[in-house]
């Protein structure tokens, strides 16, 4: 199912960012003429079309496999990771000596506990698919541009600028005066 021509008339710009700090979440910003209730049937049908892309579905289940493997993966290393862990205990409780710190091992089996959450955290998003993290939002009144007071906020900041520049190249000259 794609996307209806009624459903494509109302848009006029759509834009999809990454978020910062987030491999899984983009943002579809999705401009509408302003009519409220037909931008929640366009929100609604654009979902519905990522979700039942076929190509999209196929990338997302191959990225779910990757990420159970590693946490099968990490999993048994951390298994591996405790067995060692409770070797050195016992070796430690013998009064035998151990050529490393213990405490660093307790670290990295926390470690790949917090990576293992972390792993199933991102195959349950990843299993989800498309969902709207905020509904869609239309303004009553669209924003307009206010060329004045771009210009005013230039005005000032360039004045300014020009202050610190004169009070620069005042401070540049006493120096050079000193020196000679």
């Amino acid at each position: 199912p794609g996307l209806s021509s009624s459903v494509i008339e109302y848009i006029d710009d759509i834009s999809a960012t990454k978020i910062k700090d987030s491999e899984e979440t983009i943002e579809l910003r999705v401009r509408v003429r302003n009519d409220r209730e037909k931008a929640k049937v366009i929100f609604n049908q654009l979902l519905m079309y990522l979700k039942a892309n076929k190509f999209i579905a196929q990338e997302l289940a191959l990225e779910k496999a990757s990420i159970e493997k590693k946490i099968t993966e990490t999993e048994k290393a951390l298994e591996g990771a405790i067995k060692i862990k409770d070797q050195t205990i016992r070796l430690l409780e013998n009064r035998n000596p151990v050529g490393f710190n213990p405490v660093d091992l307790e670290v990295n089996v926390n470690s790949l506990r917090y990576e293992i959450i972390d792993l199933k955290k991102k195959a349950d998003i990843l299993g989800r698919g498309y969902e709207f993290v905020q509904l869609p939002h239309v303004f009553e009144k669209p924003i307009k541009p206010r060329p004045l007071l771009h210009a005013m906020l230039g005005f000032l900041s360039s004045l300014v600028f020009g202050i610190l520049l004169a009070f620069f190249l005042e401070w540049k000259e006493k120096i050079n005066m000193s020196k000679t």
